[in-house]
């Protein structure tokens, strides 16, 4: 990166903390943690990810000059959980406006068609997703692209609570 680039860092993986807070010191570019959610562990060895979290996610989002939260909740989280003072936490909510929810919707043909991209795994939570559209009162369709760990249990999920879902595996940019 030049000179002058600020790295906005999404905190979800390891090892990327370490990559930034590496590249910030040797180019002394700074960084923007983007704490989305308090991911959990995952897979055969997940447990070393809880290990790993408190050892080196404390010190990363401590190191920069700003961390983004995604509510008022998670900043009061981030600031107990991590030590990070308050004031350099901006709350930033996700992109789906409040009153997207309270407007009733209905498509041409009467089917919503629902997209989520993203990795077959716990931290990305489709099993919410599924529950959710369980419970929805308009006919819908969902399309789940992408594969991971946890594709058999999602799909048996669906089955079980009724959704259509059509999972695609994984696609590529083109796709």
């Amino acid at each position: 990166l030049p000179r002058g680039s600020i790295m906005h860092v999404h905190l979800a993986q390891a090892y990327w903390p370490e990559m930034a807070r590496l590249a910030s010191w040797l180019r002394g570019i700074p960084y923007i943690a983007h704490y989305h959610l308090e991911v959990g562990p995952s897979g055969r060895l997940g447990w070393l990810f809880s290990i790993y979290k408190r050892l080196a996610w404390g010190p990363f989002l401590r190191g920069a000059p700003h961390v983004i939260a995604c509510s008022e909740a998670q900043k009061g989280w981030i600031h107990e959980r991590y030590g990070v003072e308050t004031t350099r936490i901006a709350v930033i909510p996700n992109a789906v406006d409040e009153t997207f929810f309270g407007t009733e919707r209905t498509p041409p043909d009467g089917i919503f068609r629902l997209l989520a991209i993203g990795r077959l795994t716990s931290q990305k939570r489709m099993d919410r997703l599924i529950d959710a559209c369980a419970h929805a009162r308009t006919p819908l369709h969902l399309t789940i692209a992408g594969d991971g760990e946890d594709r058999a249990a999602l799909e048996a999920r669906a089955r079980e609570k009724g959704v259509p879902v059509t999972f695609t595996g994984r696609c590529d940019d083109a796709q």
